[in-house]
């Protein structure tokens, strides 16, 4: 699920952001003309290069910075947990799932350049808080000699099925519907994720 999220959003985010900003810098109805007309003016092309720019550097520095800062608080809170249960790291690992959710839904739905930096923070933080227990959590539950053999599949599954095609996936939805509805589904695989790890929380 994680991974998905990071193919697809790292993907899609900026182009996506490129286009709420020119909406809020009031670009929207020349877009709009040169889309129908099919002719890109130098002086648009610039500021749109311009607006892509703003956008990765933005998005990278909120992701980066909250989930630094996400991780080590996940790895410290999952140890303190895993002393009291032995699902503690699934626990974390949850939470930045069912937390997490709701921001990519946030990133995909909101008009607002504002809210949509507020979700990719909070998106990011909980990210961090979920990848701090990867490895972790999975070697609470698999034998020491098979452990290796364990994350070289969780690593190769998770890029294929989730990093490898979610960009894919979120670009055939926009050409289908929307880019803003194809992000906001993303947040679905999230829910899929956060059932499949309740069971074994519950075994």
């Amino acid at each position: 699920a994680m991974t998905f999220a990071i193919g697809g959003i790292s993907f899609w985010i900026p182009s996506y952001m490129q286009q709420r900003l020119a909406i809020h810098e009031g670009l929207g109805p020349l877009l709009v003309v040169e889309y129908a007309t099919h002719v890109e003016s130098v002086m648009m092309r610039e500021k749109m290069a311009k607006l892509l720019s703003t956008a990765n550097q933005t998005f990278g520095v909120l992701v980066v910075i909250s989930g630094i800062i996400a991780t080590f608080l996940g790895g410290w809170l999952a140890d303190i947990l895993r002393k009291r249960s032995a699902r503690g790291r699934m626990l974390v690992q949850a939470i930045g799932l069912l937390c997490g959710a709701p921001f990519v839904a946030l990133c995909g739905m909101t008009p607002s350049v504002t809210w949509l930096l507020v979700a990719l923070t909070f998106w990011g933080f909980f990210k961090g808080l979920y990848d701090a227990n990867i490895f972790a959590a999975v070697y609470d539950v698999v034998r020491p000699e098979a452990r290796g053999a364990a994350a070289g599949l969780m690593n190769t599954v998770g890029w294929l099925a989730g990093g490898g095609t979610a960009p894919l996936a979120i670009g055939w939805i926009a050409k289908k519907e929307s880019l803003s509805l194809a992000i906001a589904m993303a947040s679905t695989v999230y829910i899929a994720a956060l059932n499949a790890s309740c069971i074994p929380m519950n075994a």
